[in-house]
């Protein structure tokens, strides 16, 4: 595990996340393209980074000290102590993803304004790496699957809204949206997105059995 302090922030990289990052690289490790992989392996730490950043400072506003973990499927921002209330934890939640959105727009206008030098990986390939994972993951992250942060907006809008079996009901969305997109990825034949939406079903499919046998 490596450690460190960014912004005043604790970081902290664990090795499941070096791995996804290597296997993310793997093409140019083969190639033997060290600067590529290299400039691949940056644009998706700095992207986890930003997203995780994102949820840290919304947590500062509401005076919460946060810390960052990186780790295989992504990150972690995991407030030291205090309570928010759900409308609060709301907008945290959101932050992550708006963040990571802002950082593509920046990318955006810095490319086209042609001030980005060029690097060891093609423009266009950039392009679509620094998307794919702003972009598109952000928007996956959206969809109200729990416990990514569109699923943790819709269980905290529910209990600001006081609905009850508020984790319920949020878990019940979850699970209906993981058959629709695990079923699309079957179709496009998306292997990572399969295993994916399985693994999160089963987990929403056990904490929903819990709250059953617990009520």
């Amino acid at each position: 595990m490596i450690k460190f302090k960014l912004l005043g922030y604790p970081v902290e990289i664990e090795g499941s996340f070096l791995l996804i990052t290597v296997l993310f690289g793997s093409s140019f490790i083969q190639g033997n393209q060290l600067g590529a992989f290299f400039e691949v392996s940056l644009i998706l730490l700095i992207s986890i980074l930003v997203h995780e950043f994102g949820h840290a400072l919304a947590f500062k506003k509401n005076h919460i000290d946060s810390r960052i973990v990186l780790h295989g499927l992504g990150g972690l921002c995991i407030p030291s102590s205090g309570y928010l209330k759900p409308k609060d934890n709301m907008i945290v939640c959101l932050c992550g993803p708006f963040a990571g959105f802002a950082l593509a727009l920046v990318y955006y206008l810095v490319s086209t304004a042609g001030i980005l030098p060029e690097f060891a990986l093609p423009s266009q390939y950039r392009d679509y790496i620094v998307y794919f994972i702003n972009v598109g993951w952000g928007i996956f992250n959206l969809l109200p699957i729990y416990p990514l942060d569109g699923g943790q907006s819709l269980h905290n809008f529910l209990m600001w809204k006081n609905v009850k079996s508020s984790l319920s009901k949020a878990l019940k969305v979850s699970i209906i949206f993981l058959v629709a997109v695990g079923a699309y990825a079957l179709y496009i034949n998306r292997i990572f997105l399969i295993i994916l939406c399985a693994w999160l079903l089963f987990e929403n499919i056990q904490q929903w059995n819990k709250l059953k046998e617990a009520s």
